[in-house]
């Protein structure tokens, strides 16, 4: 959706019904705390391109003790970011056609990986899977879509908008 310079965008972020809002990054910088509790975000004066990233977790409970919530974005300069890892984690990426792009053991807490070329990946760190589409900023026009993996992890990507 086109986005007038300067103008001010509010966003309502759903989830489908067993899920829940985990993270929203705008850009590079983490604006969960600014979603409302109907779902909106408010992003005042847009002067640039952008890129809006959510990422869903499953509010089903958890069964296992041992399960450490980790959270998973993209940026705008096709980086992968993964949060809340075991130092030693292996995180996995894969392309859209299911070949490994990536295999490295996590710092903890922390990592950021760089991709090579834009497109959908999906990212395995134990038994949790996450779906995450990376685009340019600067690639397509603002506009939200959804994607499941497994039972425990819901995706939303939002790209950025282009000015004239």
């Amino acid at each position: 959706m086109p986005v007038e310079y300067g103008s001010t965008l509010k966003c309502r972020i759903e989830a489908n019904e067993g899920w829940d809002i985990s993270t929203v990054y705008l850009n590079d910088m983490d604006i969960t705390d600014r979603v409302d509790e109907d779902g909106y975000v408010v992003i005042d004066n847009i002067v640039k391109d952008a890129s809006l990233i959510v990422t869903y977790s499953n509010s089903g409970g958890i069964t296992d003790a041992s399960f450490k919530p980790i959270k998973v974005h993209g940026t705008s300069n096709l980086e992968i970011i993964v949060e809340g890892c075991d130092p030693g984690d292996t995180i996995n990426i894969y392309n859209s056609n299911g070949c490994i792009v990536s295999e490295l053991r996590s710092n903890g807490d922390y990592d950021r990986i760089q991709l090579n070329s834009k497109g959908t990946y999906i990212i395995n760190i134990g038994q949790q899977s996450f779906k995450l589409s990376i685009q340019n900023s600067q690639d397509a026009p603002f506009r939200c879509h959804k994607a499941a993996i497994g039972d425990r992890v819901f995706s939303l990507a939002t790209h950025g908008h282009r000015f004239p």
